[in-house]
């Protein structure tokens, strides 16, 4: 293994609201995804994924964010793909100008390819059920894009992670049926589900299939709050993506770097 095939940058839950409004009174959501962004060029992705819940609500949504995501991807000269998540407005297709090669039967099913690598996004729903879901339909046409291998395998991108977590709650609140996806998922060539919704990074498999359920941008669960009880910290994140020919690799990152213990440098 030598060498990178494709880095991707997943930023996820940004839960814009209006401009002139601070989420809990304390967080300009903006401002945080263009430190974000601003972060992004430190690592030289290839592309960024933008894993659902961009809004706070899915009346908010508005030409803003795409005119921002088109100026970070020429800045960053690579796509930004989106997709929704449960407080999204769920006729939206996509925001930002990124064209899929293939959609599917719901606003946000969209088939990319970044290099040799297929990215599939789904919408997982959610609006209205504590669970997100996918319909018969989408299941179906997952199935018939993935008849056909990419030359460096598949991510599978979408909001609810189909696989519980650490926190008795948040197992509670991913995508319902996980089996109909896996069943689905079985002998095909993707090598990972990029997920979020739960502000409280993850790592699991659906069957042989690892699962990412990156940081929150807006605020991560605390894993310490009091039990029975949901406690959101201002702990914001992204997730560095790593896919080499045979494995790959994440890092979540902080976006907020603390204090070094030390600087020094790499041995020769």
């Amino acid at each position: 293994m030598t060498g990178r095939h494709t880095r991707m940058l997943q930023i996820t839950d940004l839960h814009l609201t209006t401009n002139s409004q601070l989420l809990y009174d304390r967080i300009d959501t903006w401002q945080r995804l263009c430190t974000a962004l601003s972060a992004a060029d430190r690592f030289s992705p290839d592309a960024v994924l933008v894993t659902g819940d961009l809004y706070n609500n899915e009346s908010l949504a508005g030409s803003e964010l795409t005119i921002l995501l088109d100026k970070a991807s020429q800045e960053l000269n690579c796509p930004v793909v989106t997709l929704p998540g449960n407080h999204d407005n769920s006729n939206v297709d996509n925001y930002g100008s990124h064209r899929a090669v293939c959609r599917g039967p719901e606003s946000g099913d969209h088939v990319y390819f970044i290099g040799g690598m297929r990215v599939v996004t789904l919408n997982t729903h959610g609006q209205s059920t504590l669970q997100g879901y996918l319909t018969d339909s989408q299941l179906e046409w997952l199935s018939s894009e993935l008849q056909t291998e990419a030359s460096l395998g598949t991510v599978l991108a979408m909001h609810h992670p189909p696989t519980p977590t650490a926190h008795e709650f948040l197992s509670t609140v991913g995508l319902a049926d996980p089996q109909r996806l896996s069943n689905v998922l079985s002998a095909t060539d993707v090598r990972l589900i990029v997920s979020g919704h739960l502000h409280f990074p993850t790592a699991s498999m659906l069957g042989t299939i690892p699962v990412w359920a990156g940081p929150a941008l807006a605020y991560q669960q605390n894993a310490y709050a009091p039990h029975g009880t949901l406690q959101g910290i201002d702990a914001p994140g992204i997730s560095v993506l790593d896919f080499f020919a045979d494995t790959h690799a994440i890092v979540p990152v902080p976006l907020e770097v603390p204090t070094a213990l030390f600087s020094r440098p790499l041995p020769k």
